[in-house]
């Protein structure tokens, strides 16, 4: 061991010292001497970051490789001194001397006073406390009853039932709802004017030029089609959703409960805006834009040439539907795992991918994402069919051809007096909107059919 690194033990020895003094003053512990064994902690740290950098990689290596037999073999020798900080040894520890070298054997690397502290509900409650707040928020005694399970370089030990993680899936990404044209109204209902006329993808109305001459025939030959004004109604809908919680539940968990459920109920509400928008039914909530495709004033469709299949014409087909006017804002959507993967897997006469980077000859390499599909960029979403006979997997076209509504934004109430009596309180969360297809032209969907 070099000089400087028996120093830096040295002074660590003498830290650990001063900290032991404080630890035993028992209830006389004050505040300016948590103060202090916070300061001393401080001090533990670097030093131990020092010893670290000082040893070299074979002599951490050595030394780790005994420190591991010494946790799980009680009767492992340990060298005398060998720089690790922290391990406290039974009094019923052996010690033995063989040529110049001085060894330990026992069981542990924690005192008995700390392992009992660490399993005592007074730790756990204190430490948990802790996590929520900080140690400036914690009373006296759960200071105390930290203190006592502090480790030798002055931090706290954890509790065994305590998690730092809280294991949980991710949702869903939500991609849809941004591409929509969003609104707002103030009754249940949103009504707007509406010119109709479906009879090509050129013309806007029915007006047109009759060429007359320098005398027409008629004071009317002109007017060939007037223009054709109706309505378009999006209705409003209630959806609610709640969450039963104990009170003790808000009162004893490590983790804030309340923060957890509302960003859940959040969570729910953007995967249900997707949702909505994409497989709406339209009774009883919003319409979505797959709920009667080919219906009257509904996106048509555009097989894919086979009846269980998608096919490469049938994509090129589907881009080439949609009116070259709104191309510039047009996307594909589809699911991840049953339709992305069915056009990646599209290939050729000779076997190679069809939708791949332009390096056919690279295998593998080629990426499984590209970043857009025939020149258009797509987006993923869960929501989406899978592909199978009779299926609508695939929305091309500009999505702002669908209108949400919405009358009140997302709202969370505590309803704490009404399940008092058996010990509890529900989140209630509640949302009100509506949405629709405005302009089924500006989209196609494409369908699995020969």
């Amino acid at each position: 061991m070099s000089e400087k690194l028996k120093k830096l033990v040295a002074d660590a020895e003498a830290k650990n010292t001063e900290l032991k003094a404080i630890l035993d003053k028992g209830d006389s512990i004050t505040q300016e001497d948590v103060a202090n064994a916070s300061t001393i902690r401080d001090a533990l740290k670097t030093i131990t970051e020092d010893i670290k950098s000082c040893k070299t990689v074979e002599g951490l290596h050595a030394d780790f490789k005994a420190v591991d037999g010494f946790i799980n073999d009680p009767s492992t020798k340990v060298p005398v001194g060998s720089g690790f900080i922290g391990l406290t040894r039974n009094p019923n520890d052996v010690t033995t001397v063989e040529g110049n070298n001085v060894y330990q054997t026992g069981a542990g690397v924690l005192s008995d006073n700390q392992v009992k502290t660490l399993r005592s509900a007074e730790y756990k409650n204190a430490f948990t406390n802790y996590l929520r707040r900080g140690v400036s928020k914690l009373n006296s005694d759960e200071v105390k009853v930290l203190q006592e399970g502090i480790d030798d370089q002055g931090g706290f030990l954890v509790p065994e039932q305590i998690l730092a993680t809280l294991i949980s899936k991710k949702p869903a990404p939500t991609r849809v709802v941004n591409n929509v044209t969003k609104l707002q109204t103030m009754r249940d209902s949103l009504l707007m004017p509406k010119v109709v006329y479906a009879t090509d993808d050129i013309y806007t109305s029915g007006i047109r030029v009759t060429w007359t001459g320098e005398v027409p025939a008629s004071a009317t030959v002109h007017r060939v089609t007037e223009p054709k004004f109706g309505t378009f109604r999006v209705n409003v809908f209630t959806a609610m959703l709640s969450c039963p919680l104990t009170v003790n539940m808000l009162e004893d968990a490590a983790l804030n409960v309340d923060a957890y459920i509302a960003d859940k109920f959040r969570e729910t509400i953007d995967l249900l805006y997707d949702n909505m928008i994409l497989n709406g039914t339209g009774v009883g909530q919003p319409s979505g834009i797959l709920q009667n495709p080919n219906g009257t004033d509904e996106p048509a469709t555009v097989n894919t040439g086979d009846a269980n299949l998608l096919t490469a014409d049938g994509l090129v087909d589907l881009g080439f539907a949609v009116p070259e006017q709104y191309d510039s804002n047009c996307r594909f959507v589809f699911n991840k795992t049953s339709t992305s993967k069915a056009v990646r897997k599209l290939k050729d006469g000779d076997g190679r991918y069809l939708f791949g980077m332009g390096m056919q000859d690279s295998g593998l390499s080629v990426t499984l994402r590209p970043p857009d599909l025939l020149g258009y960029p797509y987006d993923w979403s869960a929501f989406m069919p899978d592909v199978a006979a009779s299926a609508y997997p695939i929305i091309f076209g500009d999505l702002t051809g669908y209108y949400m509504v919405e009358r009140i934004g997302f709202s969370i109430q505590i309803l704490r007096e009404l399940y008092a009596e058996t010990n509890q309180v529900v989140a209630l969360g509640r949302i009100r909107f509506g949405g629709d297809v405005a302009e089924p032209w500006k989209m196609k969907i494409q369908k699995v059919s020969a």
